[in-house]
């Protein structure tokens, strides 16, 4: 390539209002165009992370970072806070509005090892507790353990109403916990 300027020309310094950044010249409208898009990335981050604190029995907290979509069970798993025993299978139904519920026919989880209690405040704002749910928490804990705010980890997926969510874990593990 041939040069049309001088030397001395071609690598004088940018011009005020100019920005050199790692072999490219920027604008203000460029340069301002890049931080405006990173400002979109943070805020696009901030609306799909949800805060949970996890209490356990001690009453020892931890307050972490999940994700919108998660279950309280991964965010859980992700940090290393033991609610018991992974529950594995496919889910029975999705709730896709306030008047549709998707059947799915999944066979669902086989077990209530993620037993945990949410507060009321918090209950409130989560999807209604389905009969098979409570079935299979009365299936493997006592019934002074169970309570109105007794929940499967598996079955609560995070939304961003659900921000700054207090989860606290059961102080005793079920008899048959292996």
């Amino acid at each position: 390539q041939v040069l049309s300027a001088p030397l001395s020309e071609a690598f004088a310094p940018a011009e005020v209002g100019n920005f050199y950044t790692g072999g490219e010249m920027l604008s203000n409208t460029a340069r301002f165009a890049r931080v405006a898009g990173a400002r979109r990335a943070l805020s696009w981050v901030a609306e799909q992370t949800v805060r949970v604190t996890f209490v356990n029995c001690e009453g020892a907290r931890q307050t972490v970072n999940g994700r919108v979509g998660q279950t309280i069970y991964d965010v859980a798993r992700s940090y290393d806070v033991n609610l018991g025993l992974a529950a594995h299978g496919l889910p029975r139904e999705r709730k896709r509005s306030e008047v549709w519920t998707e059947q799915l026919f999944g066979e669902d989880a086989c077990d209530s090892h993620d037993h945990v209690y949410v507060p009321p405040e918090w209950n409130a704002k989560l999807p209604e507790r389905r009969p098979y749910e409570l079935q299979m928490i009365s299936d493997h804990w006592a019934p002074e353990e169970i309570s109105d705010a007794s929940r499967l980890a598996h079955k609560i997926e995070l939304t961003k109403d659900l921000d700054g969510i207090t989860i606290f874990i059961p102080d005793q593990l079920p008899d048959d916990y292996v």
